[in-house]
């Protein structure tokens, strides 16, 4: 009898990666309107095995960003399957210095602002259960992004 609940456990753990496997959508980031997601550091999903055909154990989280030219940031962060704000996340936005970063909190409905970002270089996302998103942002990056409003 063990030997069956250990057999079955084992089935539908390897049914279950299978199944999700096929159902992984990557993290977007969209800014002002167009996507850049040749910005996200290591956009691959997070498999629990280390390897490319196992189990996913994290979502994925996308972001959606609006750069002015009063440098102000505002945007939403959703989850990147279901397109549902991610409610209480954890921004830090990293200026110039790396070492100094401004850390904040989306809203109850995902979104957030904030004003008197020089030039952002890093954005880093992060909530329970997701992949952690990193968006780095280059000056010249920054300053192409911000005039193309």
């Amino acid at each position: 009898m063990k030997y069956i609940i250990y057999i079955f456990t084992l089935v539908s753990i390897f049914t279950s990666c299978i199944v999700n496997r096929s159902k992984v959508e990557l993290s977007k980031l969209k800014i002002n309107g167009k996507y850049r997601n040749d910005l996200i550091i290591d956009r691959v999903p997070q498999y629990g095995n280390g390897r490319k055909d196992g189990c996913i154990i994290n979502k994925q989280i996308s972001l959606l960003i609006e750069l002015s030219n009063a440098s102000n940031i505002s945007g939403k962060v959703i989850d990147s399957k279901t397109n549902e704000s991610i409610a209480y996340a954890n921004l830090n936005i990293y200026e110039k210095d790396e070492n100094v970063s401004i850390n904040m909190m989306a809203d109850s409905i995902g979104c957030f602002t904030t004003n008197n970002i020089a030039k952002p270089i890093k954005i880093v996302v992060k909530y329970i259960g997701y992949k952690t998103l990193t968006v780095e942002l280059s000056d010249m990056q920054f300053n192409k992004l911000k005039n193309n409003n």
